[in-house]
């Protein structure tokens, strides 16, 4: 049907080409109509009288239907076309109407296409073409519409998901990225740390090995720099020649000897001198064929028989000697047969093998490799001496080393360790590759026996090896010579300035896919091997780019006289006219000349300063350069750029002495480069020659430069070196040579008379050409303008632009001082303003005019400036003032009066600088100098030493500008501010800057880690300087308390008995790292310590011990392990500036692989009631464990109705109302803040309140659990969980009662299971429920799962690894608090000292010695105190015994001991003072053994038995109050008498304890009597009951006492135990 429809409407477009417009419109309409018939209205209303009117219909459609059959309508239109009177050559109106089943965005595209589609098809006829679309756009769109609103909000609501986890993926692969750059980035930096440290030690180690010839400079230098190669990069077959004829041998391998090799065919050769030493393990000598004399290479491999590394090899058996020696020899034999195959390859780039010998010498195999020796070098002297390969040697190296590689993989070899110390070049310049194959084999079997390691010099090739990563190692060591140095990234960087062909060639070669990657044979077809590299070529241009930078430079075109004065011939290689485009000559000052030129490669301009080496004068030569490498280090905004620099040589005709029109000499150039190019390092002098002794500055003719310079450079060859501090070289002060400038005419200046000139010219015709050099030194260039213009142009009236320009001059300054520099010749012309006004301080003189008046130039100047005052000069400069370098005026206005002393040496510093700054401000802030005597005038009445001033200046109103200028200009350079302190003084306004645009500074500098900026900024902050005030205060209250003995030795205890505990459930020590990267987890933390490092990154030290740990594990991906740590924590204080508050804690932590059965939870309970359990004090106060789980607080939120933003809020009111911090009210204050309802705080706060066992707290979430929904799920697996960890604890014995209180929240960021809190009520008078948190911890499985997520982010991650965790912190300052109440062991128990006038410091030494090596405590006091000090010490510190030496006695010393409450004194003998002590300390209880700092304490008596045994008793003083030691010395005794005869029937092999009492007889009869220790907990606990119901008034005692009983027994397994009542002397025996 639809085919009939098409060719019925061709019917009717094929009449249309022959008809009017309105028949066209008439015959489509009823085209329409026969093709759509109802489906078309034609709309358009009938006119009287039959006018015509243009065609308008609208079309219902509906998606087209395929050839599947029919398909079910969804979606329709209503097509509405509105044509014109032109239409079709007009495009008609298109309107969709009555849309149904498209979205709004599906009419909005349909509309769109049909009027593009209308424009294409505009002069035909189009309404069908327009319904054919719509209907295939249905089509596509035909789907069911949603059945309610809610389908299709939940159908965006998906759509939208879908598009954020897209989005999010999108975000997380771009952090995955730069995470990854970032690790290797800095795996990169440690790599090159670690190459640097060894490339220094190879080095030092080169200096000491390789001694030079002192009288030949240069050729000890070559000499050093062979050896240097030789010993370090096995340069192995390079002939000696004359520059190494003085190097001494390497090593101590010398002499001669005859060696036999009968590898296929006999062969007798000479060993000779050893070569050089290979750190891949080899040794290579020279040697000569006895038969032939043929020179040949050796090289030597030796393993030794007992490796120290057996597991570093597959071939190496841990068996015996012969063992190994057989696994060798396999070893040898293969190699062998490869030598068989490789001697048969010949090659003219090949280094061909010759013969093989291995020979078993002690206990070391020795391989002996004969090669074919070249006589060369190889090449990495290129790249040990930094020198980048041109292109041509390029192409030359290539074409030898690729010829080589595919002849050897022609025959099936590959190369595998191609580098630069196995590619040599021959003397006739033939490439010679070797090492190939069994080099690589030999080298990894040397080095994996010596330490494991192979030589990782080069990166690991990419792909599977063999051929392919042959050709990758060449792309490598192409990039690397073209550098200068190795390359060692995997994947390096081409460089982008290459010529195209050389970069397509190297990416050919280091291709990541290595089938991509091209073969030998392929490579050496490539352009850049066939058509040499063009040099010098300016990068073409566009016809458009050339114009439009011609017309932006139209003066920049080259000068017509530069032929004039360029180096030119056509013999050798001038890099000034090879790279660049000589525009414009600038000017001649200091040194030479300056030239405006465009580097043709990047088309940036930069200026070049030419200056004459004087070969006669090597001093002044080698202070040049120094001053270049010294400049090179300038680095900053304000400061003119160095980039590069080189030297080149020149010859000059007589012709072109002769010339006196030119600007400079015009020389015919020999043009090579200098082989020994200068390289810009660190190691560098500053320099100048003394200031009044001998010029520098050379004159404005080569008449002069050839002449005059160079007769006094011979004097100046013994000049002194002690004045090398300058940067640029001041003018002679002698006379003043003048300056030559540009111009139209040239105006010279000379010293001597017309006839002398004559002469001069004369004999320069008569002389020989001469060959001189120039150092060429690229710089940055900068526009013309200068501060000179700007001051002259009425600077002064702009003031904050003067404090800008005088800011950025000091900054400026700054960094060239920061350097350890001097400018020495500051003044406005030196000061450039760059494009944009910003300043840039340069050395070189440019051309500035307009100084003095014209006719002032021919007038002889009657004043110099010296010290101060005017003196007579010959003659001064056509330019006065800074105009001229070498204006001796101009300069002198500026220097410091200390550079213008009379003697031949000036003591200076950088403050020479600050004065001429002074002058150059004053200059900036007062009005323009008309005239050049005038300036005269002003500058040196301002240079005298009472500094006056023009009377306007003052009276101005410029009293800062005035205060520093006096500042400035001070003649004691003491008194003148450094430039730092200057830019810190008050006097100088800070940048002006809005606080927004500040914060968006700081912002974007913070962006950039990498920039200068943030470097600035961070260093600012490390440079902060610290008043006394702080530094006294910082740590004001940190550490008194801790610091006395007492409480130390509290702390170590406490210490001892929890590791104990931690120890005896199987944990390990384990400390993590100190610093942690900033964490999210302690984002709203105020009390995290946080700190910066010297790189801008933000690390933070401990908070706790739990977060580092998660991380560790994490990192390190454990499963199982047990750990405890016992370490300081911190505490930011809320008043800044002082110590953070420092804290112990101890950490036990369990990971498992997953939770388990919830065991490691109860585990952790356990702990901490043990520990508390270990302290007597403690456990005598009401403990109470407190749980919590993060599904209850989840629960309770969303059961309110809470939105989960808000659950952050939450979680930080009631955390800090459990800490007592805010009281129920302010809670209420808080929550209402947060806009909660008054019924969803009734609800929360009827959740949160309870605090009662599990049964009760499952009752009261009954109105959650009893719903369905997330709340109700969360709510039951929370109390599951806590009812699985309460019964577990109880089924590990733990005691303590255990409440469920849902409001509990503890570091909610890292717990996500159980919560935990051990509380103990410490002190009586507290407020509120004085109870405080002993230990507190949870499980962190959630937290571990972030860690590992940032991991897997980054690819790290190896292989799934599930980890849980659960871990508990125990607080060691609350413990050590509460003991500090009780007795406590002294920690010294005997001090020894002397008394009288002698200080007796050998026998006190000997006393000493003999009670340590007795394990007694002891310490010495060794300064002269009276026996009261000495006494009063003791006690202080708890110490129970003196042992006093007097000088009058001789054999015998004093023991004074505290006792009832005095010192009591005995004599002893000196021969039984250990064990008079230990005697005296064992029956005092007071050694460390017998000591406790319990009221609890324990002794061990024996007791003799009638069978001679002995029955070790333990007696426990389980007491109320508590006893001097005296007190229950008697006791003891008072109950071994009395119960000797029942001790004497027991066992002597049993354990008796004894529990002293301070009960009646009753209450222990009681006790014997109904307390039921074999029986089950519940009946026990059935039995103290019953006891404490008949003696009521002792209940908490009786309580006491069963639990210890209960725990000698079923703990401690005590078979035997005696309760004993003191104030009844009646015992009785529990069995």
């Amino acid at each position: 049907m639809q085919s009939m429809h098409l060719c019925l409407l061709q019917a009717w477009f094929d009449v249309a080409g022959m008809e009017s417009l309105q028949e066209r419109q008439e015959n489509e309409i009823q085209a329409l109509k026969a093709i759509f018939t109802h489906e078309l209205q034609d709309v358009r209303e009938k006119e009287a009288w039959n006018v015509w009117r243009p065609l308008e219909i609208v079309i219902t459609l509906t998606p087209q239907q395929g050839s599947s059959g029919l398909q079910e309508v969804h979606a329709h239109i209503d097509l509405h076309v509105t044509c014109s009177e032109q239409y079709p050559e007009q495009v008609p109106k298109i309107e969709l109407e009555k849309s149904k089943g498209l979205s709004h965005q599906h009419v909005v595209q349909l509309q769109s296409e049909l009027v593009s589609l209308a424009q294409e098809l505009k002069g035909e006829v189009m309404i069908f073409e327009l319904a054919q679309h719509v209907k295939k756009f249905l089509h596509v769109h035909n789907k069911p519409g949603f059945k309610s609103f809610y389908e299709e909000m939940l159908s965006l609501q998906e759509k939208q998901q879908q598009q954020q986890q897209l989005i999010k993926k999108q975000k997380e692969d771009k952090q995955r990225q730069a995470i990854q750059d970032e690790i290797q980035r800095k795996q990169e930096a440690l790599k090159e740390e670690q190459r640097r440290q060894r490339s220094q030690c190879r080095s030092a180690d080169d200096d000491k090995a390789s001694p030079v010839n002192s009288n030949h400079p240069g050729h000890a230098e070559r000499s050093q720099s062979c050896s240097y190669v030789r010993s370090c990069s096995n340069s192995r077959r390079r002939s000696q020649s004359s520059s190494e004829s003085n190097v001494s041998s390497p090593c101590s391998h010398k002499g001669t000897k005859l060696m036999q090799f009968t590898h296929r065919g006999e062969r007798q050769i000479y060993r000779g001198t050893c070569l050089g030493h290979s750190p891949r393990g080899s040794i290579v000598y020279a040697g000569v064929d006895a038969t032939t004399g043929e020179v040949v290479a050796i090289i030597e491999w030796s393993f030794k028989l007992k490796p120290k590394n057996s597991k570093k090899l597959a071939l190496h058996d841990t068996g015996s000697d012969s063992s190994n020696l057989t696994n060798y020899m396999k070893q040898v034999s293969s190699i062998e047969q490869e030598l068989n195959y490789l001697q048969k390859l010949k090659h003219e780039n090949l280094i061909q093998y010759i013969s093989m010998k291995c020979v078993q010498e002690k206990e070391y195999l020795v391989i002996y490799i004969v090669q074919e020796f070249v006589n060369g070098i190889n090449l990495a002297f290129c790249l040990m001496e930094n020198l980048p390969v041109d292109g041509d040697f390029l192409r030359h190296y290539s074409a030898g080393i690729l010829c080589a590689l595919a002849y050897l993989h022609s025959n099936n070899v590959v190369h595998k360790d191609l580098r630069d110390t196995s590619v040599f070049i021959g003397k006739c310049g033939v490439v010679k590759v070797g090492d190939y194959s069994l080099d690589k084999r030999l080298a990894d079997i040397s080095q994996a026996f010596v330490n494991g390691k192979g030589d990782n010099t080069y990166p690991p090739s990419l792909g599977r090896g063999g051929k392919k990563a042959d050709i990758y190692r060449f792309g490598i060591l192409m990039l690397s010579l073209i550098s200068g140095c190795i390359i060692h990234d995997t994947v390096p960087e081409i460089p982008p300035t290459l010529q195209p062909e050389l970069r397509d060639f190297l990416s050919k070669c280091l291709l990541k896919d290595e089938r991509q990657r091209w073969s030998a044979e392929q490579l050496l077809e490539h352009q850049f091997l066939k058509s040499p590299v063009e040099h010098g070529l300016s990068p073409q241009w566009s016809i458009e780019e050339k114009q439009k930078y011609m017309e932006e430079t139209e003066d920049e075109e080259p000068d017509s006289d530069i032929h004039l004065f360029l180096p030119a011939n056509p013999k050798g290689q001038s890099r000034i006219q090879n790279e660049f485009e000589v525009l414009k000559w600038l000017g001649k000052g200091a040194f030479g000349d300056v030239l405006k030129v465009r580097n043709k490669l990047d088309g940036g301009m930069y200026a070049i300063k030419r200056i004459e080496l004087n070969p006669k004068n090597k001093q002044l030569n080698r202070k040049i350069t120094r001053e270049v490498k010294l400049l090179s280090r300038l680095n900053h905004e304000n400061v003119v750029r160095y980039y590069n620099s080189w030297i080149e040589s020149a010859t000059i005709e007589p012709a072109s002495i002769l010339s006196s029109t030119a600007p400079s000499p015009a020389p015919c150039v020999i043009t090579k480069l200098d082989s020994n190019q200068l390289v810009l390092s660190d190691d560098v002098e500053r320099l100048a020659p003394p200031v009044t002794d001998v010029s520098v500055e050379w004159s404005v003719s080569y008449e002069s430069r050839a002449s005059a310079l160079h007769e006094e450079s011979a004097s100046s060859d013994d000049s002194s070196d002690e004045d090398e501090g300058w940067i640029s070289f001041m003018p002679c002060s002698a006379s003043s040579d003048g300056i030559l400038f540009e111009k139209d005419e040239v105006v010279t200046t000379c010293l001597q008379s017309e006839t002398d000139c004559e002469e001069n010219k004369d004999s320069a015709v008569a002389s020989h050409c001469r060959e001189i050099q120039f150092m060429y030194i690229q710089m940055e260039f900068c526009e013309k303008s200068t501060l000179r213009t700007a001051i002259d142009s009425g600077l002064c009236e702009d003031e904050e632009r003067i404090w800008r320009l005088f800011r950025e001059i000091v900054e400026g300054l700054a960094h060239i001082h920061q350097q350890g520099m001097i400018h020495r010749d500051l003044k406005p012309v030196n000061i450039f303003l760059h494009s944009n006004d910003h300043v840039k301080i340069g050395d070189f003189g440019l051309a500035t005019t307009n100084i003095l008046p014209r006719h002032l130039a021919s007038t002889p100047a009657k004043d110099h400036v010296a010290d101060g005052k005017l003196t007579d000069t010959p003659s001064f400069s056509h330019e006065m003032g800074d105009g001229s370098l070498t204006g001796q005026v101009g300069t002198a206005l500026y220097v410091a009066p200390e550079l213008s002393t009379s003697g031949n040496k000036s003591i200076y510093n950088q403050k020479v600088d600050i004065y001429s700054l002074g002058i150059i401000f004053f200059e900036m802030c007062y009005h323009p100098l008309l005239t050049g005597m005038e300036r005269v005038k002003v500058l040196v009445n301002l240079r005298s030493s009472e500094i006056i001033l023009p009377s306007d200046f003052t009276q101005d109103g410029k009293s800062q500008q005035v205060h520093i200028i006096r500042w400035l200009l001070n003649h004691d350079p003491s008194q003148r501010p450094t430039s730092l302190e200057l830019l810190q003084s008050d006097y100088v306004p800070p940048p002006q800057l809005e606080e927004a645009e500040l914060q968006e500074m700081v912002r974007h500098t913070l962006s950039n880690p990498q920039s200068k900026a943030y470097k600035y900024l961070v260093s600012s902050c490390f440079k902060q300087e610290v008043t006394r005030a702080e530094d006294i205060t910082f740590d004001m209250n940190v550490g008194k308390s801790t610091s006395l003995p007492i409480p130390l030795m509290l702390q170590e205890l406490a210490k001892e008995r929890i590791v104990r505990v931690f120890q005896k459930h199987g944990a390990t020590c384990l400390s993590t790292p100190l610093l942690m990267p900033q964490n999210t987890l302690y984002d709203n933390t105020e009390s995290c310590v946080r700190l910066m490092t010297h790189s801008g990154g933000i690390v933070s030290i401990p908070h706790d011990l739990r977060v580092p740990f998660a991380r560790y594990v994490v990192w390190n991906g454990i499963t199982c392990l047990k750990r405890y740590a016992i370490d300081k924590v911190y505490r930011e204080k809320r008043v800044y500036g002082f110590h953070p508050r420092e804290l112990y804690e101890c950490a036990f932590d369990i990971v498992t692989p997953n939770t388990g059965t919830l065991m490691a939870e109860a585990e952790l309970l356990s702990i901490a009631w043990e520990v508390v359990n270990e302290f007597h004090s403690l456990r005598d106060k009401t403990c109470v464990i407190r749980l919590n789980h993060a599904y209850l607080l989840k629960a309770i939120l969303m059961h309110c109705g809470i939105e989960e933003e808000k659950y952050h809020d939450i979680y930080t009111i009631l955390s800090e109302a459990k800490d007592e911090k805010y009281s129920k009210f302010q809670v209420q204050t808080h929550l209402i803040s947060l806009c909660l309802k008054d019924h969803v705080m009734v609800t929360l706060f009827s959740l949160i309140g309870t605090e009662n066992p599990i049964s009760k707290v499952a009752s009261a979430f009954r109105i959650i659990t009893k719903r369905k929904g997330e709340a109700a799920s969360l709510a039951k697996q929370g109390l599951h969980e806590l009812e699985t960890i309460i019964s577990n604890t109880e089924a590990l014995g733990v005691k303590c009662p255990i409440v469920v209180a849902p409001g509990l929240v503890y570091n909610v960021q890292q717990y996500s299971g159980m919560m935990c809190q051990l509380v103990c009520e410490l002190k009586k008078k507290r407020r509120r429920s004085g109870m405080d948190v002993i230990a507190a911890g949870g499980r962190y499985d959630h937290m571990l799962a972030d860690f590992r997520k940032t991991l897997d982010i980054t690819g790290i991650a190896s292989k799934e690894v599930s980890q849980a965790a659960a871990g508990i912190s125990i607080s060691l300052d609350k413990i050590v608090s509460v003991l500090q109440d009780e007795s406590n062991a002294p920690a010294v128990d005997v001090v020894v000292c002397s008394v009288g006038h002698r200080s007796m410091v050998k026998e006190k030494a000997a006393v000493i010695r003999e009670l340590w090596a007795a394990g007694i405590k002891s310490s010495l006091i060794d300064s002269h105190q009276s026996l009261e000090e000495i006494q009063d010490y003791c006690q202080e510190n708890m110490v129970p015994h003196i042992v006093m030496l007097k000088d009058t006695e001789t054999g015998t010393l004093r023991v004074r001991s505290w006792e009832k409450e005095r010192f009591q004194e005995r004599k002893v003998n000196a021969s039984d003072l250990v064990e008079f002590l230990q005697r005296l300390l064992k029956s005092s209880g007071e050694t460390a053994e017998a000591n406790s700092m319990l009221t609890r304490s324990e002794c061990k008596v024996p007791c003799s038995d009638p069978a001679g045994g002995n029955s070790l008793v333990n007696i426990n003083f389980l007491t109320v109050e508590k006893y001097p030691a005296s007190t229950r010395r008697r006791f003891e005794v008072q109950m071994l008498s009395h119960m000797s005869s029942t001790l004497q029937c027991l066992s002597a092999k049993v354990r008796v304890e004894v529990l002293a009492l301070n009960v009646e007889s009753a209450a222990v009869k009681t006790l014997a009597m109904h307390l039921e220790l074999d029986l089950d907990q519940q009946e026990f606990q059935k039995s103290i009951a019953l006891v404490t119901e008949r003696h009521p008034r002792h209940r908490k005692y009786l309580i006491r006492i069963c639990d210890e009983i209960h725990d000698l027994r079923c703990e401690k397994n005590c078979p035997v135990i005696i309760l004993y009542s003191l104030g009844d002397n009646v015992f009785k025996v529990l069995m």
